[in-house]
């Protein structure tokens, strides 16, 4: 069977629409591998930023931690003065109450 006019006619215009189709579909993934390098490119920026940000924050926890603990060796010094302090308020005290008791005893 050969072929007809009409059918060569069909065949080539379909043939056409394919062609433009493949065309489009090619600019298509053209564009979109450009939009996911883009995407991918942003994404890395933003990893190292991440990253970059990160290493502040754990420098900056470090330095806070220093500080508590210089925070927290000034308050055991405090303490310690304190508790010094407190038996030598209770000697004086208990000074302060032997004489009131000898006076108590003295003939008036």
């Amino acid at each position: 069977m050969g072929s007809t006019p009409k059918i060569d006619a069909v065949n080539a215009s379909l043939g056409a629409r394919i062609d433009g189709l493949e065309t489009k579909l090619e600019s298509a993934g053209s564009s979109l591998g450009v939009k996911i390098d883009g995407v991918d490119a942003r994404l890395s920026s933003f990893r190292a930023e991440t990253l970059s940000m990160k290493a502040e924050l754990l420098s900056e926890i470090r330095r806070l931690d220093i500080r508590i603990d210089g925070v927290e060796t000034r308050i055991g010094g405090l303490d310690t003065r304190i508790d010094g302090l407190d038996r030598h308020l209770q000697v004086a005290i208990d000074i302060r109450e032997r004489l009131a008791t000898l006076e108590a005893r003295r003939p008036a």
